[in-house]
């Protein structure tokens, strides 16, 4: 009877440590999915990360040194393996880097689909006609955006940097050169350069922690308590009312007067304070009807890792917007002092 009672005691103690490895083995995995690392498992089951381990111990028992180990085939491909399974960008949060690997394997996705343009040329298409067949045209874009998504997902900063830049400066040229009809030789590089440091400073920067780190995380945790309508409509309240009012067009002024080279530093803020009241109300009821509803189908729909492309098309078009406006307003200014020139002429 006690050998039975210690055969199953046993049994109990074997199941028992059993059970607690498991749940470790749980409390790591979670550990790690939450801090954004993903572990997979190889054929062999073992993870990634002792595949590697183990690739370099059997190089230095065959004989290798560390380096020849280190630089060894099978190495260099387990380091790959690992380097594809983490994403460690310094800018990146964790809700980012969860949604790498899903980029990832959509890109290899697109990798690994037949091109149609040479399925068409070995059918007898022509080159021209093979290249504009419609789903050539949808196989190129789906490779592009796949593509545009993977960078976006493993360098978001750089990533929102370079567009931010590209997008203010392309849109205000675009009104310059065909909006306005101006050639090239008579662009406004002052007001080019207004909006290249706008786009670092503010867009880029700024706006790229401002949306990632705090309103979209803000909007993500009101969400299960207070619903989508209500917490998508607190967050654009307090991104219109008070950022873009008080925090964006403060420094754009500022950024364009200095720019413009006529005014001391020190007036800076006296003169982006007499330009704001007189060109605010214009700007803000423009800036609302475009951001608004853009703001809003962002922070409802838009998924956090396509929050920088969304932003980047929408804001192409009201920069473009806001080159128009601020161009006409200089040139009312011009046009008001060649007017007041005259007329004290006149006087004289």
């Amino acid at each position: 009877m006690f050998a039975r009672v210690r055969r199953i005691g046993g049994r109990s103690t074997r199941a028992f440590a059993r059970l607690a490895r498991e749940a470790k083995q749980r409390r790591t995995h979670e550990r790690d999915a939450n801090a954004g690392v993903v572990v997979e498992k190889t054929s062999h089951g073992k993870t990634r990360f002792q595949r590697l381990r183990c690739d370099v111990r059997r190089a230095r028992e065959a004989g290798k040194s560390w380096v020849d180990a280190l630089l060894d085939g099978a190495t260099m491909r387990a380091r790959r393996r690992r380097a594809e399974t983490l994403t460690r960008a310094p800018f990146q949060p964790v809700w980012l880097r969860q949604g790498a690997m899903d980029a990832a394997r959509e890109a290899e996705r697109a990798a690994a689909r037949v091109d149609p343009r040479r399925a068409l040329r070995h059918a007898g298409a022509s080159r021209m006609g093979a290249l504009m067949h419609a789903k050539t045209r949808e196989w190129y874009g789906r490779r592009v955006r796949a593509v545009y998504r993977r960078i976006v997902v493993k360098q978001p900063f750089a990533t929102a940097m370079f567009s931010s830049v590209s997008k203010c400066v392309a849109s205000d040229v675009f009104v310059q050169i065909v909006v306005e009809e101006r050639s090239a030789n008579d662009l406004d590089w002052n007001r080019v350069l207004s909006f290249f440091v706008l786009g670092v400073t503010y867009v880029g920067a700024f706006q790229y922690r401002l949306y990632n780190y705090w309103l979209k995380p803000l909007n993500d945790a009101w969400r299960p308590k207070y619903g989508l309508a209500l917490s998508t409509g607190v967050v654009v309240m307090v991104d219109q009312v008070f950022v873009q009012p008080f925090l964006y067009l403060p420094t754009f002024l500022c950024i364009k007067i200095v720019s413009e080279g006529a005014t001391r530093l020190v007036d800076v803020p006296r003169e982006a304070f007499g330009r704001w009241i007189e060109t605010g109300p214009d700007t803000m009821s423009a800036l609302w009807a475009v951001w608004v509803p853009a703001q809003a189908i962002n922070f409802a729909f838009v998924p956090k890792h396509l929050t920088i492309p969304w932003m980047n098309l929408v804001g192409t078009m009201w920069n473009g917007v806001l080159s128009y406006m601020y161009g006409a307003a200089a040139e009312k200014n011009k046009l008001k002092l060649v007017v007041e020139e005259v007329e004290s002429n006149d006087d004289e």
